[in-house]
């Protein structure tokens, strides 16, 4: 069975007040040295902005560690969270309201989600609305995700107005492939934009999300590299051939933010931002990438990308010599504080805006434009 990670706090909080309307049993258990203790039959008692609370099954056992994680699932789309820290009164056990949950995945077809600065792009015509004689309306829009059935992309409300549901898409160009052919799409559905700023999910004002449909799959179509070029980023985000620490995934990464937010909210805002920040790095040329590894402090560098993704450490080491690469992992190993982390980007991205004013470094992502 797979599973999908959620860090949507309003998605979240509305799941959880759904288990407690339709007052469903809940399963807990805690878990030590690899062994699982009795699973025990709860229900969610209470549901607020900061904290959970559940209410353990009369005639259940009241025995628990203070010490050891407790799990908590609900039936209701195989939902299930982890809390390390939980306070325990009579049947009430209380714990902090969880910044990720872990559901059932139950689409057929995996999607692949974009990040702003992806800077993945679709472009595509579309037929006049009102007068079939006029020239097609040509639009880009910035993509969400792209799977091998569809697409999603995001646009201002203004130019939705010339794209009712069921209008037909004419893709000439997709992440960063320019189409030898246009390429058939239908809008599905249109709804609000959600978008996330400062860990906090909110409605994006005047942005509005399509759904399109391929009317032809992708992967039966003749321009394969756009199958290969998803196939290929996912292959690259399990980074480099090595056994030590190389980076984290997107769950590992939002994980570790969440947990950072819990004790210090800004300090995690922080992070993230610099994060993106320092995630440009990837759209450097290899000249400018040895030159760069060549100035840069690597000390600094290395604690300022601790809790980088593994596509940008693959992507800065993959045309440096075996030596270099091997200290520099060497130093990525070492744990930091998450306050040494931010002072570590702080001084990175100080020292890349310094370069890039200069006109050292040139962080462009339509640099590596791609024709088929």
């Amino acid at each position: 069975m797979q599973m999908w990670t959620c860090f949507d706090i309003d998605y979240i909080r509305s799941h959880l007040d759904d288990i407690l309307d339709q007052k469903g049993e809940l399963t807990i258990w805690q878990s030590s040295g690899g062994k699982d203790r009795e699973k025990l039959k709860a229900h969610l008692y209470q549901v607020d902005k900061t904290e959970i609370t559940i209410e353990l099954a009369p005639g259940e056992s009241t025995l628990f560690s203070a010490t050891d994680p407790l799990y908590i699932h609900s039936s209701f789309n195989d939902t299930i969270f982890k809390r390390d820290h939980f306070k325990k009164n009579g049947r009430l056990i209380s714990f902090k309201f969880p910044l990720e949950i872990r559901m059932k995945e139950k689409r057929k077809i995996l999607r692949y989600p974009y990040r702003y600065q992806d800077s993945k792009v679709v472009a595509f015509n579309t037929p006049h609305p009102t007068d079939p004689s006029q020239p097609n309306i040509k639009m880009s829009s910035i993509l969400i995700d792209i799977s091998i059935e569809g697409i999603s992309f995001v646009l201002s409300d203004r130019e939705l107005r010339t794209l009712p549901i069921g209008t037909d898409l004419y893709i000439t160009r997709l992440t960063d492939q320019i189409l030898p052919n246009a390429h058939l799409a239908k809008i599905l559905y249109i709804s609000p934009y959600r978008v996330n700023k400062k860990g906090q999910e909110y409605n994006s004002s005047g942005m509005i999300k399509i759904g399109a449909k391929f009317l032809e799959p992708l992967e039966s179509i003749s321009y394969k590299s756009i199958i290969s070029l998803v196939t290929k980023k996912q292959t690259r985000i399990k980074g480099l051939d090595v056994e030590g620490f190389n980076g984290l995934d997107y769950e590992d990464q939002e994980r570790a933010l969440r947990k950072i937010a819990e004790d210090n909210f800004i300090l995690s805002n922080k992070i993230r931002d610099s994060i993106e920040q320092l995630d440009r790095l990837r759209y450097l040329t290899t000249s400018m990438k040895q030159q760069f590894l060549l100035d840069v402090n690597k000390d600094l560098l290395a604690a300022a990308l601790r809790l980088s993704s593994k596509e940008l450490i693959y992507d800065l080491l993959i045309d440096v010599s075996d030596r270099m690469r091997e200290e520099f992992l060497y130093k990525l190993n070492e744990q930091k504080p998450a306050s040494a982390v931010q002072k570590a980007q702080e001084e990175i991205c100080k020292f890349i805006l310094k370069k890039e004013k200069a006109g050292e470094l040139i962080l462009d992502p339509t640099a590596f434009e791609q024709y088929v």
